[in-house]
């Protein structure tokens, strides 16, 4: 069979062959133990005309020419603006694959062990562990590129006096932290909410855990290029270069780290990914991009298109830190937040949260769950960030001190 994408011109066309294979083993404490493991393959064009951008998916590799034809009626539409595709790809030197991310018998073990680690007076109601590994092709009329990357996500849910959870995302299995999981859920269900918290405007300490709930939802996408054109972020194009936090405030998205489950060699429009400060010294310094964003704000993309049919910019390995000492942070606090629920509910265009404090502590002890309400945006101006911070899958978090209002 002819190479399909070589009616095309470079810069016109791309095909993207994903091979994904997933392999799941639970244990719920009603039902028992159960396995399963499922593969798939999805073959994306994308071409690029003068009309704009079209794109088709088969599941058969032998059905590519259709997909082509597909692709060219769906952008004769003019629906989306064309794109202009990299030649040729020039990936990055990152290991971000584990074959033993999807071997079965190893996600048994790190389940058994997991569980052997939690404490005899806290039950076990449910732990899972998921495996992926993906191969992905990607072809321009000229060149070819392949990439393989894997995770592997451990999430255990626990009770005792209180209910208890804990999770995190690695490349492989053996980058999972058991005892690290365990005592994490443990603490949390170990010991039943007490205090009343009078509430009022506090200085509220958030763990990293809780801190990166809102990074998640608040900060990190605002500094997507993509929600800054469509003007769902806090942020616009003129804010580059103004100062939106302490001048110790570093935000870097890094998707070159090894062994990091952010991390790859080339993102899904064939761009070379990028190592990006985009806050540092207080200051807003950039945004992670893809191809269109990049193009409509005046930028080279990032590297940070992922998506198979249409590629958004993506978040890869998030690090936030100051330069204050952990200590420094909680010995102001009037209030500690562990864990948050609902972080998912705060806005990105104006930096407003509403949380519940499921477990947070005052000098005498633990909290029973309480609102805590604040913008990050303007609180993050005068925040305390420590220089520590700890992983949970691609965020890399701090302790930070807020003004709040509990309550």
């Amino acid at each position: 069979m002819d190479d399909p994408l070589s009616q095309f011109e470079p810069g016109r066309a791309v095909l993207l062959e994903v091979e994904t294979e997933r392999v799941e083993v639970e244990r719920t404490h009603d039902t028992g133990d159960r396995g399963r493991v499922s593969t798939d393959r999805t073959v994306a064009v994308r071409v690029s005309t003068d009309e704009g951008l079209g794109v088709a998916t088969v599941a058969d590799p032998e059905e590519v020419d259709t997909a082509v034809e597909r692709a060219l009626a769906s952008a004769e539409m003019g629906t989306s603006e064309p794109v202009e595709y990299p030649d040729s790809v020039d990936p990055a030197r990152v290991s971000s694959c584990d074959p033993s991310a999807v071997d079965e018998d190893e996600l048994w073990d790190l389940l058994e062990a997991v569980v052997n680690e939690v404490p005899d007076d806290v039950t076990v109601t449910s732990v899972s562990v998921t495996g992926v590994r993906r191969r992905v092709i990607f072809r321009t009329p000229s060149d070819q590129a392949e990439r393989e990357e894997s995770s592997v996500t451990v999430s255990l849910d626990v009770i005792g006096e209180f209910s208890g959870f804990a999770w995190d995302t690695s490349v492989g299995p053996r980058d999972i932290d058991p005892e690290l999981l365990a005592r994490e859920a443990a603490e949390m269900a170990s010991e039943a909410p007490k205090e009343r918290v009078s509430g009022g405007e506090l200085a509220v300490a958030f763990h990293p855990r809780a801190f990166s709930e809102l990074l998640t939802y608040v900060l990190i996408p605002a500094l997507s290029g993509l929600e800054v054109l469509k003007g769902t972020s806090g942020f616009d194009r003129e804010d580059i270069g103004r100062k939106v936090g302490p001048e110790s405030l570093r935000v870097v998205n890094d998707p070159t780290l090894d062994r990091r489950p952010g991390s790859y060699a080339f993102d899904d429009e064939g761009s070379t990914p990028k190592r990006m400060e985009l806050i540092s010294d207080g200051i807003l310094r950039s945004f992670y991009t893809d191809l269109y964003s990049s193009r409509r704000l005046g930028m080279e993309s990032t590297g940070s298109g992922l998506g198979i049919r249409r590629p958004e910019p993506s978040p890869a390995n998030v690090i936030v830190q100051g330069d204050a000492s952990e200590e420094e942070v909680l010995e102001d606090a009037d209030f500690i937040v562990y864990r948050t629920l609902g972080a998912h509910t705060a806005s990105k265009v104006s930096g407003r949260f509403s949380v519940t404090a499921l477990w947070a502590e005052t000098v005498e002890g633990r909290a029973v769950p309480v609102s805590v309400r604040g913008n990050l945006y303007s609180s993050l101006r005068d925040a305390l960030i420590s220089e520590e911070t700890e992983r949970t899958g691609v965020v890399e978090a701090p302790y930070a001190l807020l003004r709040c209002r509990v309550g």
